[in-house]
């Protein structure tokens, strides 16, 4: 057992390595040695874009961090479960402390939306995404442009966060809710 997991170590701190050789200065590390990423993890950052992870951040399989031109900003004792991606141009900041379930989606950025005018021409909006220290995202979250979450927030499984969520609060969202039609 304990050759197994020193073989994981060691696969993950070959992967870091590999990080680092190919992202250089883009890609900061705190504590290298207390940093695990497991297989199939996709880091991408473009153009002026810059990722800091804090001491002990645990990445699961096929997760994805794609800073396009903005900062993606981790802090310590993070866990991200398989499948969550993170999707920066502007700023996302995780604190201290957090959990993230399998399949969470965090969207710096959106379209704007106006009638009569193609989709694909739409310029891009971007606003900063802020999640406080001590914060239990749920599996199939979704969190949009422009929201602060505050410290020891817990989001329930399967919701959608588009406004900002206070601290010490728990949010779920009811799946039938309708908007407005358009």
């Amino acid at each position: 057992m304990v050759i197994l997991n020193f073989i994981k170590i060691l696969k993950s701190y070959i992967r870091l390595l590999l990080c680092k050789v190919v992202l250089g200065k883009k890609l900061k590390l705190r504590n290298f040695f207390y940093t695990y990423i497991d297989s199939f993890v996709n880091i991408e950052i473009n153009k002026n874009g810059c990722i800091f992870m804090g001491k002990n951040v645990r990445i699961r399989k096929m997760c994805n961090l794609k800073c396009t031109s903005g900062i993606i900003r981790i802090g310590n004792n993070v866990f991200f479960n398989n499948f969550v991606s993170l999707n920066c141009r502007e700023h996302i900041e995780v604190g201290d402390d957090c959990l993230f379930g399998e399949n969470v989606k965090i969207y710096d950025h959106d379209h704007t939306f106006r009638q009569g005018e193609k989709t694909s021409m739409l310029p891009i909006v971007s606003q900063r995404i802020i999640i406080g220290n001590n914060v239990w995202i749920g599996a199939n979250v979704v969190i949009l442009k422009g929201v602060s979450i505050g410290d020891n927030a817990v989001i329930g499984a399967g919701s959608l966060i588009n406004k900002d969520v206070g601290a010490s609060t728990i949010i779920y969202n009811k799946k039938d809710n309708i908007i407005k039609s358009i």
